[in-house]
């Protein structure tokens, strides 16, 4: 019996302990990042984002007061929208043929685009740069590239800016008007958190 009432007593703090420990894990939330991401590396990679469009804080994609992670906040949504496009634009690189090149298939990451800016530049300010560049990449030895990436480009545009009010990307965005990807980026954003 006496067994029983302290089961009666034990059971309910348990129970609590646990659901207070998960309101607490953002984790429940994750959708893009695998649930068994290292803490250390989840962080890393917030980060990585935050730098790369120039935010102040966590509270640009996760609300913060009261703080709970799992809340899926417009800035958020919009972020795993981007990851997936991100993934997207990795996968189609990778799948180029470089066998012509000693170089590896570029990546892209949220800074390609951001640069540090929340919203990326999709025209270059000044529209003699961007001129110069269509120049460039008329040449022969580019063409299958260009054909390439602008079905990209316009397949990003249709499946993940097809809003009215949303900016389209151009070849611009990423390219910044040079031939091949930049290997820019936020510098060493992980050496800050290992």
């Amino acid at each position: 019996m006496r067994a029983k009432r302290h089961l009666l007593v034990v059971l309910p703090l348990l129970l609590a302990l646990v659901a207070i420990a998960r309101a607490g894990d953002g984790r429940r939330s994750l959708k893009f990042f695998p649930r068994d991401i290292d803490e250390r590396d989840l962080r890393c990679k917030m980060n990585v984002m935050r730098r790369s469009l120039g935010v102040k804080s966590c509270a640009h994609c996760h609300q913060t007061e009261p703080r709970d992670m799992s809340v899926d906040t417009d800035n958020k949504i919009t972020a795993r929208h981007m990851l997936a496009m991100t993934a997207e634009i990795n996968s189609a690189l990778s799948a180029r043929d470089t066998s012509q090149t000693t170089r590896r298939s570029p990546r892209v990451d949220c800074f390609t685009c951001h640069r540090g800016e929340e919203m990326p530049e999709s025209r270059p300010e000044k529209p003699e740069r961007e001129r110069k560049f269509r120049e460039a990449v008329r040449a022969e030895k580019y063409r299958s590239g260009v054909a390439a990436g602008e079905r990209l480009v316009e397949k990003l545009n249709r499946e993940y800016f097809s809003s009215p009010d949303s900016t389209k990307v151009s070849c611009w965005t990423c390219h910044r008007g040079e031939l091949e990807l930049s290997a820019v980026s936020v510098g060493d954003a992980y050496a800050d958190f290992k």
